[in-house]
């Protein structure tokens, strides 16, 4: 790990990133790797507590009418559905359209 923009290694530290975001940016990706499933979407989110995240966008449809700008969407952690040589599963982070606060069962 370093420091992108003046590739320093001594001044890294661990910040927690939250978890509630909008979505800033994404492209719908038609052609990848063989064995990816596509179309996804492949998006930029901006974090409520600051930061920006890259990552794929799950459980919404990969048609630009229905990705809104500014779209809330929550950070999930699932499996990525790959094994290290250990047989142990890999986890990453994904992003998820946002529950209304109802559905949440906040009121």
């Amino acid at each position: 790990m370093a420091c992108s923009a003046c590739c320093r290694r001594d001044t890294i530290e661990a910040v927690r990133l939250g978890t509630k975001g909008k979505l800033y940016n994404y492209t719908i990706v038609h052609r990848s790797y063989p064995g990816v499933k596509v179309p996804f979407v492949a998006a930029i989110v901006d974090l409520d507590e600051g930061g920006s995240l890259r990552g794929t966008l799950l459980e919404a449809e990969p048609d630009p009418a229905k990705l809104p700008p500014d779209m809330p969407v929550d950070v999930v952690f699932r499996d990525t559905g790959q094994t290290g040589p250990e047989g142990k599963p890999f986890v990453s982070y994904f992003f998820v359209p946002a529950q209304p606060a109802q559905a949440q069962g906040e009121a």
